[in-house]
């Protein structure tokens, strides 16, 4: 029970630092567009016909990329990780292999990670972690162990 109040405690704690950043990011952005509507002697001449017309994806992919330059933003924390690789195995009857893991990730957690990070660092450090029930089954699977909690 109290390894499981730490567990969300630890997400919590994660929550209000996206939080945070994710504030800076709005207020900087907020920031930008006041300093790009305020008229400068250069916008005078210009008319809104002339700018390029793109559209909207493009538009929020290049927002994106500048406001992706923070060093923190590509990383996910360890414990998030491991929360969900428990989901995806607690779900599974039978073990898992790494692959097959790696691939559940991706497509419904859209995380971005390279598999021999994935198989060879976190799986080993999610078995050794004394917070998380999963198990090595047998070479390259993995298996949810309910009694371990």
């Amino acid at each position: 029970m109290d390894v499981e109040k730490e567990i969300i405690y630890g997400l919590m704690k994660e929550i209000i630092a996206e939080r945070r950043e994710l504030s800076q990011q709005y207020y900087d952005l907020k920031h930008r567009l006041d300093n790009i509507q305020q008229p400068t002697k250069q916008s005078n001449h210009t008319t809104p016909n002339s700018y390029k017309k793109e559209s909207i994806a493009e538009q929020a992919t290049k927002k994106f990329n500048i406001v992706s330059n923070n060093k923190r933003s590509n990383k996910v924390a360890f414990e998030r990780i491991a929360g969900y690789v428990s989901e995806i195995l607690k779900s599974s009857d039978t073990p898992m292999s790494s692959k097959k893991v790696y691939e559940k990730l991706i497509e419904e957690y859209q995380l971005r990670m390279k598999y021999e990070n994935f198989r060879n660092n976190i799986l080993p450090k999610i078995n050794d972690s004394n917070n998380f029930s999963i198990e090595k089954a047998y070479r390259g699977y993995w298996q949810y162990n309910r009694r371990k909690v």
